[in-house]
């Protein structure tokens, strides 16, 4: 009788005990090691959509500039940027803002008839500095400082020529 218990084939709590724990342990690592890499990704993709957005802000003022035939700007730092188009005896003006209540930048474009119409905000990423300089060849973009949803700062600069500038 005592070698048919020895045949019998299982499993003692000790050893189920054993596996369990161990199990747990290699998933909470692989859980750990997840939830890292998720916030890891989402810092760097929160990252890369600022970065974006801040590119797309030079590249607009950039454009604006080249099409301007002069430039002013008003309280730096977190400045109104004007960018005055003059076509065939016909001006206007693009605006790009900092807006303090919501700490974005929004545009306006004021027709020949001096009528504002607001364009809306620009980006979706706050600015903590957009600040400005001009003479009567260049614009530049000296410090735009987004931040990302984390409180990373992303800061960018630029310099664009006013190619119309004096022109009718």
């Amino acid at each position: 009788m005592r070698d048919e218990r020895r045949r019998e084939r299982g499993l003692t709590l000790t050893e189920v005990t054993i596996t369990i724990v161990l199990a747990s342990v290699v998933m909470s690592g692989l859980v750990i090691f997840y939830l890292n890499s998720q916030g890891t990704w989402i810092d760097g993709s929160s990252q890369a959509i600022t970065q974006r957005e801040a590119t797309l802000v030079l590249h607009e003022i950039s454009t604006r500039a080249h099409e301007a035939a002069y430039a002013t700007a008003l309280g730096n730092p977190n400045a109104t940027l004007t960018l005055g188009m003059s076509m065939h005896n016909n001006p206007s003006a693009w605006l790009i803002a900092w807006d303090p209540t919501d700490s974005l930048l929004h545009e306006t474009y004021i027709d020949s008839t001096g009528v504002p119409h607001a364009t809306g905000q620009m980006l979706q990423s706050k600015v903590a500095t957009f600040s400005v300089s001009w003479d009567a060849n260049m614009v530049r973009v000296d410090t735009l400082t987004l931040l990302t949803p984390q409180g990373t700062r992303i800061t960018v600069w630029t310099a664009a020529e006013l190619v119309n500038r004096g022109a009718p």
